[in-house]
């Protein structure tokens, strides 16, 4: 390697090194971390402040413009399917109906049904006591309920449109969302499955989870139902409408006739954010008639946005940083480690998300931060799927959570673990689903 191209590794490695310091020990929030990571880079290449200032408003304007209203529009959906009480209707009826089932099948069922349209934590808030419930009732052991609601809110939070972290990553390397969605979904399940209920069967006899006092911790915030809470087939309706619409247009294109204006208009109405718009302005209609609570989920809506400006400050910041690595020159350094090493994009792309999950704790920064050199991998490697690639990044953004991740403790808290349990059970789990999804993939780039 030539001077200039140590010199940019060098540069890249000291950035990282400030980011994980700043977000780790100086607990800076991570949109500032970015930002500031981003003009450090600039000043180690020796770049003028303000063409990286100007390149990271153009990152972030530009993520921003295409994911910002899809984000609110899915924390509105899934604060209202919550509050309504529909979340616990879909819940309940996997609870009554699933006697045949393990435990563990059944809350990963739920995790993964429940997971698809809501975020970890509002899932964790609805799931967790459920998980506790049927524990007790059925005398089993609290490691399988609890491992299958965490591998299926999961796995669906890492792999699936419209949640922040893969929507970034397949708008900024430009990958079909319908595609992501659909794969997404399938891979979704299916690693949760092997990295939940699979796995922790073969433990259920050497690691006992004693079941805590209450079912919920106190200070949180899940507000309480409305009397009249919705049928099940509307709060079905809610929580898949948005998955519907959006893959859409994508399963018409294997229809090999035209269907001129009607096709027209059925990819309007699957464009992201038109599917959003419509998903929510029918959750809207359906959950308020049937429960009658019009103000109460007026003040559900206002009060979902809250936690979306951090999220979406941290996306918005991670694609700056991501358009400050490429107009650096980063991305020819990238294309030129891609084209010498012998590992596929895939896989590098999964170690740098996994890199920087593990060094930061946040898996939306992490697939945000490593957009940049996996669209440098992608353009060194045109065969290699982006749809894929969303999947390698969405993987390494959730291996290896420990002490620095939120996920972690809400893990802890929620069913009572010791925080040696915590690592012997979260910190696992999210390892062995962070590799099963590579290897799924992996398996796909092959067949594909």
């Amino acid at each position: 390697m030539d001077a200039q191209t140590w010199q940019v590794l060098i540069s890249l490695l000291v950035a990282i090194a400030a980011l994980i310091v700043m977000v780790s020990r100086l607990r800076f929030p991570p949109f500032v971390a970015l930002l500031v990571a981003s003009m450090l880079l600039a000043i180690l290449l020796e770049q003028p402040l303000t063409a990286a200032l100007e390149h990271f408003h153009d990152g972030f304007a530009a993520l921003m413009r295409s994911t910002a209203l899809i984000i609110a529009f899915g924390a509105i959906l899934g604060k209202l399917l919550a509050d309504s009480g529909g979340a616990d209707v879909i819940a309940d009826a996997i609870s009554r109906n699933s006697g045949r089932w393990s435990t563990g099948w059944t809350m990963w069922f739920a995790g993964c049904l429940i997971g698809a349209g809501v975020w970890f934590t509002v899932g964790l808030v609805l799931l967790a006591p459920l998980a506790i419930t049927i524990s007790r009732m059925r005398r089993t052991n609290l490691l399988l309920a609890a491992t299958g609601v965490l591998a299926g809110l999961s796995a669906m939070h890492g792999l699936m449109p419209p949640h922040p972290g893969p929507l970034a990553a397949a708008e900024t390397l430009g990958a079909s969302v319908g595609k992501v969605v659909g794969l997404g979904l399938v891979i979704a399940a299916v690693s949760a499955a092997v990295a939940g209920p699979l796995f922790w069967s073969m433990f259920r006899n050497r690691l006992q989870l004693p079941l805590p006092d209450d079912a919920t911790p106190d200070g949180t915030d899940k507000a309480a139902a409305p009397a009249n809470r919705p049928t099940l087939g509307v709060a079905l309706l809610v929580l898949l409408a948005p998955v519907a619409l959006i893959t859409l247009p994508t399963l018409l294109t294997l229809i090999p006739v035209s269907l001129g204006v009607a096709g027209d208009a059925i990819g309007f109405i699957g464009e992201p954010t038109i599917a959003m718009l419509i998903s929510l302005g029918l959750a809207a209609c359906l959950l308020s008639s049937q429960s009658g609570d019009h103000f109460g989920l007026r003040t559900s809506m206002e009060r979902s946005l809250y936690p979306v400006a951090m999220v979406l400050l941290i996306v918005g910041a991670g694609a700056g940083f991501s358009r400050v690595l490429i107009e650096s020159g980063c991305k020819e350094v990238f294309i030129g480690l891609a084209q010498n090493a012998s590992l596929s994009p895939l896989v590098m792309g999964w170690l740098f998300a996994a890199a920087v999950r593990v060094a930061t704790g946040s898996a939306t920064t992490a697939i945000t931060a490593a957009a940049a050199p996996a669209k440098a991998l992608l353009e060194a490697s045109p065969g290699t799927s982006p749809e894929l690639m969303v999947m390698a990044l969405g993987a390494g953004s959730l291996t290896l959570s420990h002490v620095n991740d939120g996920g972690f403790w809400f893990a802890r808290e929620y069913f009572g673990m010791s925080v040696r349990d915590t690592f012997r059970t979260w910190t696992v789990l999210e390892t062995v689903l962070s590799l099963v999804v590579l290897v799924i993939v992996l398996g796909l780039d092959m067949v594909l």
